[in-house]
């Protein structure tokens, strides 16, 4: 299991070595992990402190700021999960202990061979993945109003979606349907319209997210004991991989089915 484990993990946490050797480097240095920890067997903690993960920062986080970015991390996994329209990407894992420049860490795998068409419906789910983190926060803490910074990124990447599907697609009744209002030109040259384009482009952009964020709520709260069980699981081993995530699925449908009957 704990091999199986590793491999999982590598290519999302290492890549300065490729495998076997890469796989057989990071068993060594779990080993001596757990002997120094006086451990018999070598547990995913061992594995977890040997990968690219900041532990000195995530010591330093207070418990709720570990619940949220659970909840946030969790609730991406899940939007994407169950989609209807989205079939070119999973997820492979998901961490809550600081890498690089992010507080958590949902990986994602795309397999651009398996989306044949990309509709509207799928523009907004792809968004209410993006949103699905900040959704979440917002139900662990009962407010709409109360949530992190931690979704930045998220909000700049779901912005770039909208216009793109405005202004370059064609995608929305009314507005710029069936043509470009930028030509050959990129979506960073939106400044370069009138302000009456601008002003329709950005009157579409909150709606087309304003429903995206509507469809990542309806998933969360109508899926509210997966969100609490991935993140209950997330604080308990930091990092949960694609075989984690497949378990608590199941073991959470087959308990939402034995409370139906």
């Amino acid at each position: 299991d704990i091999i199986n484990y590793i491999i999982s993990v590598l290519s999302v946490f290492k890549n300065e070595m490729y495998n076997p050797g890469l796989a057989m480097n990071l068993i060594e240095k779990s080993m001596i992990v757990a002997k120094r920890r006086k451990e018999k067997v070598v547990s995913r903690k061992a594995v977890n402190y040997n990968l690219n993960l900041n532990y000195e920062f995530y010591r330093q986080m207070s418990k709720e700021d570990k619940e949220v970015t659970a909840y946030h991390e969790a609730g991406h996994f899940i939007v994407l999960k169950l989609s209807e329209n989205i079939k070119n990407c999973k997820t492979t894992s998901i961490t809550i202990v600081p890498a690089e420049d992010f507080l958590g860490q949902t990986t994602l795998c795309f397999e651009d061979e398996k989306q044949t068409s990309m509709d509207l419906d799928y523009f907004i789910d792809y968004m209410a993945v993006d949103l699905a983190g900040i959704v979440a926060e917002k139900i662990y803490y009962g407010s709409d109003n109360k949530y992190t910074s931690g979704g930045s990124s998220d909000l700049k990447h779901v912005t770039e979606t909208a216009r793109n599907v405005i202004a370059s697609c064609g995608m929305v009744k009314g507005r710029g349907e069936n043509m470009s209002y930028l030509g050959n030109l990129d979506i960073e040259n939106l400044f370069m319209l009138s302000d009456e384009i601008k002003n329709e482009i950005d009157l579409s952009t909150k709606e087309l997210i304003r429903r995206a964020e509507e469809r990542a709520r309806n998933i969360l709260n109508n899926n509210r004991a997966l969100l609490d069980r991935i993140a209950k699981e997330l604080i308990k081993n930091d990092i949960l991989d694609e075989r984690d995530l497949d378990r608590i699925c199941a073991e959470v449908q087959s308990e939402e089915a034995m409370k139906a009957d």
